[in-house]
């Protein structure tokens, strides 16, 4: 058997665009957690609120997250020039195609999830 740590995908909204992204380890589990893991508990509390600035604040403490999920999880792409130039993470987030950065990011939510067994333990 050969485990691969990355998954390499086509993009669903951009024709010959290809991207990778990481695979969730037991270590990635961990980093992200402690990169994160206050943050998802802060925006958790102010999302329920009923005040108007504590939903601006949890919001904006969503995006800090998503970013950091990005830069967790993006390896590369392939297929796509942004301003005449390779494709990298920051031009992606800069000047590329926000749907482009928002299905990445989807998909590297995906790989956070736990499974069913996963939860159980």
């Amino acid at each position: 058997m050969n485990h691969e740590s990355t998954i390499t995908t086509d993009s669903k909204v951009l024709a010959g665009v290809r991207y990778t992204i990481r695979r969730m380890s037991f270590a990635g589990r961990m980093e992200l957690l402690t990169t994160i893991g206050d943050a998802m508990k802060r925006q958790e509390f102010l999302a329920a609120s009923p005040h108007v600035a504590d939903s601006a604040e949890a919001a904006l403490l969503r995006m800090s997250m998503e970013n950091e999920l990005l830069r967790w999880g993006f390896v590369g792409v392939d297929g796509l020039r942004i301003n005449g130039n390779e494709a990298t993470l920051e031009a992606i987030l800069n000047d590329g195609p926000e749907e482009l950065a928002r299905e990445i990011l989807g998909a590297i939510e995906k790989q956070t999830r736990l499974t069913a067994d996963e939860e159980k333990n």
